[in-house]
């Protein structure tokens, strides 16, 4: 059995969809020649726990993490904070918080030098140096084949890059999300950190053994940028769905029973996917007298993270306090439970994440329902596109919407998968995907002799 030693922040029992992928990978992988051991952050620094037991045994080393100076000034003057990034989402993403605007803000000079040292690259920049301390004393101990670091936070890319250099070992660095990104602005850092992604990343894929990414379209955007250098070494692993945690899709009834049409909606909804013209579709739906009131329900379980007030402003036009409800997130196997029991799933992805693909696409496909995938160009609607049960409409397009809707709504049934679609859907379990990132591990990382 190779051993590889796995570099990630997000890990059971963190909640965060980030932690997904590599339980998933430490999960299958024995089974394919490779044993994992788990480098990561003590519990206390994860947001929200799940708390049920993995059904496997993998070894974990948990780290702390240095204080940072951004923490010492929110622990003086708390009333002050700065917006952090949220950890959940990874390092692009900001708290939402309507009296600062990255674009307008006034920093003096000290405040970003605090931010510069306390957010570069992100805002677990305090695991960075506890993070390779304990690699390479577990370097030292075992005899370890390759590391691997998943991202983000891209914190673990940048600890994996010097634990690289310092050991020699081969190393693989999974994109989940982009890490450099040239068109974002972040008016409250120092110029020095601005530019430390476009470094970092290009140290890390030059350096890299093999460099992961979860679309195609990332794939070719990373090759695009370093001009070829990495095409031979730069692959798309998908993230899939886990078979274990759905009924066979062979066994889900066809027909749906009487009752409104639901459609769900499970995760975060922020900047860039809103459910604002979905709704005023839906109005105008129910006013037009296409479908009544009692026909129709929208649930959305997750946080919201921006100001609600127009999403409120279009339900109170259009009389839907009965027809939307907006709830906070639940436990994952409620959560699964939701999706199999609704009749359309809707999925979102905003015009900003051309690259990305939704981890949740996955688990939707696995419910066999039918889906409203709202999004612009990219990954997401490239994907999608492929499936027979998949409606597609611009997410700000309110007559698009429409046209999605009315056809959803006039063939009520509960599922509708063709056989082209749920053989690709049995494609994309994790345990076929960790078997095909396994022999990737085997192609590309030599054995030691």
């Amino acid at each position: 059995m190779r051993k590889i030693l796995f570099i990630t922040y997000h890990y059971h029992p963190d909640a965060a969809v980030g932690a997904v992928r590599t339980v998933k990978y430490a999960k299958f992988l024995p089974s394919h020649g490779w044993q994992p051991h788990i480098l990561t952050a003590e519990t206390k620094y994860y947001e929200r726990l799940d708390e049920t037991p993995l059904d496997f045994d993998c070894p974990v080393t948990r780290t702390g993490k240095w204080i940072t100076p951004d923490d010492i000034y929110h622990k003086i003057r708390p009333s002050t904070a700065a917006p952090k990034q949220t950890s959940n989402r990874g390092s692009h993403k900001v708290k939402p918080n309507p009296t600062w605007s990255p674009l307008s803000a006034k920093y003096p000079k000290w405040k970003r030098l605090v931010n510069s040292l306390s957010l570069t690259p992100d805002i677990n920049a305090g695991w960075y140096r506890p993070a390779v301390k304990a690699a390479l004393r577990l370097i030292s101990r075992e005899r370890y084949d390759a590391i691997y670091s998943s991202g983000p936070p891209h914190t673990c890319h940048v600890a994996a890059l010097k634990v690289a250099k310092k050991s020699g070992l081969p190393w693989v660095i999974d994109f989940r999300d982009p890490w450099y990104e040239p068109e974002r602005t972040r008016p409250h850092l120092l110029d020095w950190s601005k530019d430390f992604d476009r470094r970092k990343e290009m140290a890390s894929v030059l350096t890299a053994a093999l460099v992961v990414t979860t679309t195609p379209e990332w794939r070719e955007r990373l090759i695009e940028r370093y001009d070829g250098q990495i095409k031979d070494k730069c692959v798309t692993v998908l993230n899939g769905y886990d078979e274990t945690e759905f009924p066979p899709l062979k066994e889900v009834p066809v027909r749906r029973p009487p009752g409104p049409t639901t459609f769900f909606h499970g995760g975060t909804l922020y900047a860039g996917r809103n459910p604002n013209a979905l709704l005023q579709a839906a109005g105008e739906l129910i006013r037009e007298g296409f479908v009544n009131r009692e026909g129709i329900r929208f649930n959305f379980y997750g946080n919201v993270d921006f100001d609600r007030s127009e999403i409120d402003s279009i339900i109170a036009a259009y009389d839907l306090c009965e027809v939307v409800t907006f709830a906070p997130g639940v436990k994952k196997a409620d959560y699964i439970q939701m999706t199999l029991e609704s009749d359309v799933l809707i999925l979102f992805q905003s015009d900003m994440n051309t690259v990305h693909l939704p981890a949740k696409t996955f688990e939707y496909l696995a419910t066999g329902n039918r889906i409203l995938t709202l999004t612009g160009e990219g990954a997401t609607q490239n994907f999608m596109k492929g499936f027979d049960h998949v409606s597609i409409a611009y997410h700000a397009d309110k007559n698009e919407i429409k046209v999605a809707l009315k056809e959803l709504l006039s063939h009520p049934q509960h599922r509708r998968l063709s056989e082209k679609d749920a053989a690709r859907i049995g494609m994309l379990t994790k345990e076929k995907l960790a078997a095909e990132f396994a022999s990737l591990l085997t192609q590309y990382i030599p054995e030691k002799k």
